[in-house]
């Protein structure tokens, strides 16, 4: 195989292909470019960086530059090589040919005997330099479209997270508008007292296109006792509803038994609005401000704060460190800031990673929250040498017949710096952390006539 390069120089009138409005002697751009071309590769031919290429005839590169030089600043034009002549060995060389008043041809060839591919006598593959280059190159890159990639797919996930929300605002209108009112946060009806209630989110399995599940479920068991040949493990507790999970929850895993490690419960990223720091009182029946309460069965009628102005439900995060069954508050003053809780609800069960991880349960410590502090605000504990952000409740919901149940249960999501919650108009939005915990308090309320323009 034979590659040449060789620049030619010749009258017009011997260059019978050369358009008639050219002038010969202003060489075109393609021509000067050529002729540039053609000494640059000479002098890379004499620094040797193409010995691997094969067997150059080297003695004729000399001559290029010339004829090049020639090319690219002469005033005339290209011509028709005089002739190319191969040998009958292994080598092809090619004559330089003048005539006339033809500039001297010149060639640079590749042996038959030397392709492309052939073995080469120099170095192999890329230098170290050019191997860096490349990889510096390509790092540079992936630092640039790794967190554009990673950006649109958590807002692909915000977005689902938001979808979600919106799917329990309908599922919760839909259940008012059979019954006229809205479903409780959670139910004991036909249970005794101790038994756990069900939750807001199980009495709306109907209208999330999980009718199926909720047809098989005896509200009059705890999710404890159902019929084990319906429900294998005994309870509905181990289901997953995807509706009910956020897609950048961490945590999207059953709970185990810690003794036989057997599937128990799994959780939920959103919870009911319960209230400020009250949740329910079952001595007097008295419930917190929230928009839902135990065993409640509010209409439209009693939020007078505007549906469009009160939290529905809100995000939480799956497996949160919690106390429950604390000490009860000297009195019902709600704590002021996070280093406070612990100050007032002393005491109590811990666990590292069991608050959310029932959404079957009606209690607020597994599927509400309060709005004591605005969103995503650490409520932090110091435990084995580690720092924890909790949530904390006081006795549970329908665990006794006469004590107060008080909660500080946080609103928190993985979303970069805000929460989605759904409105009891059935709207969706998203709160950013810095929230004023004023207006947070305030749109926790169904009824507490603030005004609303604090925060729209």
């Amino acid at each position: 195989m034979v590659v040449a390069f060789f620049a030619a120089f010749n009258s017009p009138a011997s260059q019978p292909w050369a358009l008639p409005h050219q002038p010969a002697s202003k060489p075109s751009r393609d021509q000067r470019g050529l002729g540039t071309f053609l000494l640059l590769f000479d002098e890379v031919l004499a620094m040797g960086e193409f010995r691997h290429l094969g067997r150059l005839d080297t003695t004729k590169s000399r001559a290029t530059s010339a004829a090049a030089a020639a090319y690219a600043t002469a005033g005339t034009a290209m011509r028709r090589p005089a002739c190319i002549k191969r040998n009958a060995g292994d080598a092809a060389t090619t004559d330089v040919a003048t005539s006339g008043n033809a500039s001297p041809i010149a060639a640079i060839e590749i042996t038959a005997a030397s392709p492309w591919l052939a073995t080469r006598s120099g170095r192999n593959g890329f230098s170290l330099v050019e191997l860096l280059v490349v990889i510096a190159i390509i790092g540079t890159l992936v630092s640039l479209l790794l967190p554009a990639v990673q950006s649109a797919r958590e807002a692909t996930r915000r977005s689902a997270c938001q979808n979600n929300l919106k799917q329990l605002g309908l599922a919760m209108h839909n259940f008012e508008s059979g019954r006229r009112y809205y479903p409780p946060a959670g139910s004991t009806t036909g249970m005794a007292i101790g038994k756990a209630p069900w939750s807001c989110q199980a009495l709306v399995l109907p209208f999330m296109e999980e009718g199926n599940v909720f047809s098989k479920i005896d509200f009059s068991k705890p999710y404890g006792e159902q019929d084990t040949t319906v429900f294998p493990s005994g309870s509905v507790a181990t289901i997953r509803v995807d509706v009910l999970l956020c897609p950048s929850d961490r945590n999207n895993r059953p709970r185990l038994n810690r003794t036989t490690g057997a599937q128990e419960h799994y959780p939920l990223s959103y919870g009911t609005n319960n209230g400020h720091f009250l949740i329910y009182n079952p001595s007097t029946k008295t419930a917190g401000s929230g928009a839902f309460a135990l065993n409640s069965r509010f209409r439209n009628g009693l939020f007078s704060d505007g549906l469009s102005k009160t939290l529905a439900m809100a995000e939480v995060k799956a497996f949160t460190p919690r106390y429950q069954d604390t000490s009860q508050p000297a009195s019902s003053q709600v704590p002021t800031t996070p280093g406070e809780v612990r100050s007032m609800l002393g005491g109590g069960s811990w666990d590292h990673e069991f608050g959310h991880t029932e959404w079957v349960c009606g209690r607020a410590i597994h599927s509400g929250f309060t709005t004591t502090f605005p969103p995503n605000t650490a409520v932090p504990e110091q435990r084995d040498g580690q720092t924890y952000d909790i949530d904390v409740t006081t006795v549970r919901e329908n665990a006794t017949a006469s004590t107060t149940t008080y909660a500080v249960v946080t609103s928190r999501s993985y979303h970069a710096g805000v929460v989605n919650a759904a409105m009891m108009d059935g709207s969706v939005r998203s709160f950013a952390s810095e929230t004023d915990a004023a207006v947070w308090a305030a749109l926790g309320s169904r009824a507490g006539g603030e005004a609303g323009s604090a925060w729209e």
